[in-house]
C-alpha cells in the first residue's frame, strides 16, 4: 500500500446519498487519499435540520487522517459552511455550490410547492425530487448508461425542508483556503454569477459540465 496522503471528506447534495461519490472516491483511493462520506441526518430523520448535517460532517472531520480536505457538493456546500470547527480542516471545495454570507440565501416568503414542478412532498416535514420524472428528461435520459443505472437504483430521497431551505448561519470559508468548482453549463449558477464569483473569490474553477460533475466528470472532481 503507498503513502497515505490524506483524507477527503466528500458531503452529498439534498435528495443525495453517500453512494453518489461511487465514480469519485476510488480515484481518490487510487492517490492514496482516503474517503469519509457522512450520511447526512436530514435525508435520514424527519426532525433533522442542518445543524444536525454540520455535526455529522464535524464528526468525520475529527476522526480523518491529514491533511484534511472538505468538500461539499451543492447541498452540501451549504453545510460545510456551517461549519463550527474548521481546525483539522486545510481546505474547502464547493463543487456545484458556493459559499454565500450569513444574511442571505434565505427567504421569509413562505414555500411554495406548486412553484418547483418535479418535487414530491412525502409529508409536511420534506421534500424530494420525482426520481422517475428527472430520469425522464432529456439531459439525464442520455446520460451514460451506468449512471442511469445508479440513479434508478439509488433513487432520490427526501430532505428535510428545515435543512434544505435554512440560510447559511455560518462562515468558515472565511478563515480555511477555498475552492470553487463549477460547471460551465450549471444551470443553478449561470455564467454571470460564475464571473461575480471570480472577482470575490481568488480560486474559483471552471470546468466543462453541468451540476453533476461527480457523475459525469468524477476524474475532474
Amino acid at each position: 500500500m503507498g503513502r497515505l496522503m490524506g483524507t477527503a471528506v466528500l458531503v452529498h447534495g439534498a435528495w443525495s446519498s453517500p453512494a453518489d461519490w461511487r465514480w469519485v472516491a476510488p480515484r481518490l483511493h487510487a492517490r492514496g487519499i482516503q474517503t469519509a462520506i457522512p450520511d447526512l441526518p436530514s435525508h435520514r430523520e424527519r426532525s433533522a435540520d442542518r445543524s444536525d448535517d454540520v455535526r455529522e460532517v464535524q464528526a468525520a472531520i475529527a476522526t480523518a487522517h491529514p491533511p484534511v480536505v472538505v468538500v461539499g457538493w451543492s447541498y452540501g456546500g451549504a453545510v460545510i459552511s456551517d461549519l463550527t470547527d474548521t481546525s483539522g480542516v486545510d481546505r474547502l471545495i464547493y463543487l456545484g455550490s458556493y459559499p454565500e454570507p450569513v444574511g442571505t440565501g434565505s427567504s421569509d416568503e413562505p414555500f411554495d410547492p406548486d412553484s418547483m414542478p418535479g418535487l414530491l412532498f412525502p409529508d409536511d416535514a420534506t421534500a424530494a425530487v420525482d426520481t422517475d420524472w428527472w430520469l425522464d428528461t432529456p439531459e439525464v435520459a442520455a446520460w451514460p448508461d451506468e449512471v442511469v443505472s445508479h440513479l434508478r437504483e439509488h433513487r432520490r430521497r427526501p430532505i428535510t425542508r428545515s435543512a434544505w431551505l435554512a440560510g447559511p448561519a455560518g462562515e468558515a470559508w472565511r478563515t480555511v483556503p477555498t475552492t470553487i468548482t463549477i460547471g460551465r453549463s450549471d444551470i443553478f449558477i449561470p455564467s454571470e454569477q460564475q464571473e461575480q464569483l471570480r472577482t470575490r473569490f481568488s480560486d474559483v474553477r471552471i470546468v466543462d459540465g453541468d451540476h453533476f460533475l461527480l457523475f459525469l466528470q468524477p476524474a475532474v472532481v
